[in-house]
């Protein structure tokens, strides 16, 4: 049997809870609805593995890249 943490991770189920713009970026090349404060939920657990991370806000493709390298480094955590 696994440890209750194990069963449920915070940051796999918020990182689950926005996958849809992941996905959608990748199969569109479009961010929809990807607002500051899903950016900032996102921002404080890729801070969990690079804590001094940080993207330039204002730049288009700053947001897509980041949006990306979530993804990217929790790819196993997510089992993808």
């Amino acid at each position: 049997m696994k440890p209750l943490e194990v069963l449920f991770d915070p940051t796999v189920e918020t990182l689950k809870k926005y996958r849809h713009h992941y996905d959608l970026f990748i199969r569109s090349g479009e961010v929809v609805n990807f607002n500051h404060d899903i950016q900032a939920e996102l921002l404080s657990i890729m801070r969990l593995k690079d804590p001094g991370y940080d993207y330039n806000r204002r730049c288009d493709a700053c947001i897509c890249e980041f949006l990306v390298l979530v993804y990217r480094a929790y790819k196993s955590e997510l089992g993808a």
